[in-house]
């Protein structure tokens, strides 16, 4: 073991560095052996954002294996001895502890287990990146620099060639992905003209030309106060202002002529959305307040424990207010947690943040060159407050690791000896979460495929499969019931698969009990099994859960209400939908492909009964 490593004075020569006769040279990463090479690659290969920022299970699983390599390889190479706090390390493992218990009680425990393998990949990376040497730094910072210059270099060519008129990149929207970008816009600005280094100016303005193009007002907002106060406390930044003025400008004008160069020219012009919100035609800070209040009566409701980690999805449809907000986070990492895990979770969380952010202060005063990587993991944190950064590990990673650079314990002490076997357990298990997630996952994928090309049979074992995993989606049960549904609608066996469905309907239900989905399967089985009585009360459940989201679910209820000749229960429940769905509620949510065909079934159901009910009045 090498612990000698850390003592030398050649392994805090970074930190020791004079920065104001500082040379390009100086901060030239040292070459690295190959262990060393590997534990900076595994840390990297956890905050690449993969698929969907990180969120796809094959995503979370390259990120898991990759720092289960570099965790591995630190651990067995370095000390863990003043590395971090006592206090710190308990404190986050029972705050992980508790959303990991809250499984117990939780609404879903699927969204808790993702929620809990989010978590301890971020925990992990911030580990790794304490104990590995400070030398290795320097790699990881230019590591996530040239990450995020690729992202925006592929994102371009997404933006440019594809439909929607944000720029995303690997994310599914752009707010994440304007959160991906800020730090790096932050440090490359900084030190491009610091020290007047091209190649860094480079990064920036490629890095700002993609931030832009997000039109992230919550992102922007964060710039320009983290840099507001960069300019209030530091003269050094006041000095540089006219360098970092011309990166604004230059990467602005390159972002405004990317928008005329897209195909189809519906691209957002950077700043636009600002005047939509000055001339009150935006409605996002509306949903955003709505979310909060949301949260917070999600809260009132289970003040102590929540509603288990990561539920917030689950439970929102049935505090939502109209169809347009609907949302699957509240914007806010921080109000989420006491949603969802109550005034305990919430503490803890407040707690930790605490310590790690005066672990943070006591290592810019020591090593106040480091104040850029605190500056950046703090607008990251502010970000964390406006929006939904929470779902993707790749920011979760990331600011865990750019926390990790600059925390310095208050107290050092060394490290009790069943850390380094705790920490190993918990690489292991991590990874294993996470591979049982891609099993089950893989599965539903194979059952999807199996569904398009119409093998319901295939695709009802595929399903099948899935939930036999230790980890799985309690959607997968819903999913083979509609196999079987589909199966009995095309007269292939219809009682026993119509059992078969109806089973699994109840067995997610069980599993999921705050999910309309699965009573809108159970209301479709015992409508075409001739059980009326029990359709209509699945349906009525189904409503109460989910009001605002599903057009089709009033269109089966309005359906079965016109088949048993009750035309006023048809009309409410028509009028009631079509107040809900209107024309602007269905171009609000254009992507959902199923709401349009539904709302056009509603007023033909309207016709349908209006004519029913002038053929009922006596003649004249």
């Amino acid at each position: 073991m090498e612990e000698s490593r850390l003592s030398g004075q050649s392994a805090n020569r970074f930190w020791q560095t004079d920065f104001k006769r500082i040379t390009p040279q100086a901060l030239t990463p040292q070459k690295l052996s190959a262990p060393d090479l590997l534990i900076v690659f595994g840390l990297l290969l956890a905050f690449v954002p993969w698929m969907a920022g990180g969120r796809d299970a094959l995503a979370m699983l390259i990120s898991a294996a990759g720092l289960a390599v570099a965790g591995m390889l630190a651990l067995r190479r370095y000390s863990l001895n003043g590395v971090s706090s006592p206090v710190l390390a308990i404190s986050i493992g029972v705050w992980l502890s508790w959303g990991a218990l809250s499984q117990l009680w939780s609404v879903n425990r699927y969204q808790s287990q993702l929620w809990l393998m989010m978590m301890l990949l971020a925990a992990l990376a911030a580990i790794i990146t304490v104990v590995q040497p400070r030398l290795n730094r320097q790699w990881l910072i230019g590591g996530y620099l040239i990450m995020a210059t690729i992202m925006v270099l592929a994102g371009l060519y997404m933006y440019l060639t594809g439909d929607y008129d944000r720029f995303t990149s690997t994310f599914y929207w752009a707010n994440p992905a304007a959160a991906y970008l800020l730090p790096a816009v932050l440090l490359a600005t900084w030190w491009g003209v610091r020290y007047r280094w091209w190649w860094m100016m480079v990064v920036a303005l490629i890095t700002a030309t993609g931030f832009w193009l997000t039109d992230s007002r919550g992102a922007t907002l964060t710039l320009a106060l983290v840099a507001g106060l960069s300019f209030a406390a530091s003269q050094r930044v006041r000095q540089r202002w006219k360098g970092i003025l011309l990166v604004a400008v230059l990467s602005f004008a390159a972002a405004w002529g990317v928008t005329l160069l897209k195909s189809n020219h519906q691209a957002v012009q950077p700043g636009s959305r600002y005047v939509e919100a000055a001339q009150g035609e935006s409605t996002s800070g509306k949903d955003r307040l709505s979310y909060l209040s949301d949260s917070l009566a999600i809260w009132w409701d289970h003040p102590l424990a929540g509603t288990g980690a990561g539920t917030f999805a689950t439970v929102h449809p049935q505090y939502q207010t109209s169809a347009t907000n609907a949302s699957t986070d509240p914007h806010n990492i921080y109000v989420q947690a006491l949603a969802e895990q109550g005034i305990v979770g919430a503490c803890l969380l407040a707690w930790v943040l605490l310590l790690i952010i005066a672990g943070v202060i006591n290592g810019v005063s020591r090593h106040p060159q480091c104040a850029p990587l605190a500056l950046a993991a703090g607008a990251l944190l502010i970000h964390f407050g406006l929006d939904i950064n929470g779902r993707y590990p790749a920011l979760l990673v990331l600011v865990a690791v750019l926390l990790a650079l600059v925390y310095q314990p208050l107290i050092r002490s060394d490290a009790p000896r069943h850390a380094r076997p705790t920490i190993m357990l918990l690489l292991a298990l991590t990874l294993g979460l996470v591979s049982a997630n891609y099993l089950s996952v893989h599965a539903r994928q194979n059952a999807e495929i199996h569904n398009d090309n119409g093998d319901f049979d295939l695709a009802a074992q595929a399903n099948q499969q899935s939930h036999q995993i230790v980890i799985h989606d309690p959607d997968s049960w819903n999913a083979e019931g509609i196999d079987y549904f589909v199966l009995a609608s095309i007269n292939n066996d219809r009682q026993a698969n119509l059992a078969k469905a109806r089973d699994l309907a109840n067995q997610a239900i069980q599993r999921d009990p705050l999910d309309a989905q699965h009573y809108f399967l159970l209301g479709r089985v015992e409508r075409l099994a001739g059980n009326p009585q029990a359709a209509k009360q699945a349906f009525e459940r189904t409503l109460q859960l989910d009001r605002y989201n599903h057009a089709e679910y009033y269109a089966d209820l309005v359906a079965l209400q016109l088949s048993q000749g009750d035309l006023d229960g048809a009309r409410q429940t028509v009028d009631t939908a079509l107040t809900i769905f209107t024309d602007q509620v269905i171009a609000n949510r254009s992507a959902d492909t199923r709401l349009k065909p539904a709302v056009e079934q509603l007023r033909m159901f309207k016709d349908q009964i209006q004519q029913q009910t002038q053929s009922q009045l006596p003649s004249s």
